[in-house]
């Protein structure tokens, strides 16, 4: 498997998300993605991804990594899109689909 830099690895998330929210049709606040640990320095892999969308239909997106270590080693699961709220009622949830949500890497 060859090596993933954090623009590669930013990349792998924005298509996947894109993707998912253009299906939805909803206006995405937030993706959410799971990994055993994040591969890079703190918030680092957040902010990279926030410079990726900027000029791009996910500009307002932020990217939300959760951490567990049950998860593979070299495994990220995109996990949800969230929309944006409306101060009424609860953002809402759109889980990946199963077969899509798996993505490798190797740093």
């Amino acid at each position: 498997m060859k090596m993933m830099n954090m623009e590669e690895f930013c990349y792998k998330i924005y298509k996947h998300t894109f993707a998912h929210v253009l299906h939805s049709g909803i206006y995405a606040a937030h993706v959410i993605v799971w990994m055993r640990k994040n591969p890079f320095a703190e918030n680092q892999l957040e902010e990279a991804f926030h410079k990726f969308v900027w000029d791009t239909p996910l500009s307002n997106m932020d990217l939300s990594i959760m951490e567990d270590s049950s998860i593979e080693e070299g495994v990220l699961l995109l996990d949800a899109i969230e929309s944006f709220g409306d101060g009424e009622s609860l953002p809402e949830r759109i889980p990946f689909d199963k077969d899509l949500k798996k993505i490798h890497y190797q740093v």
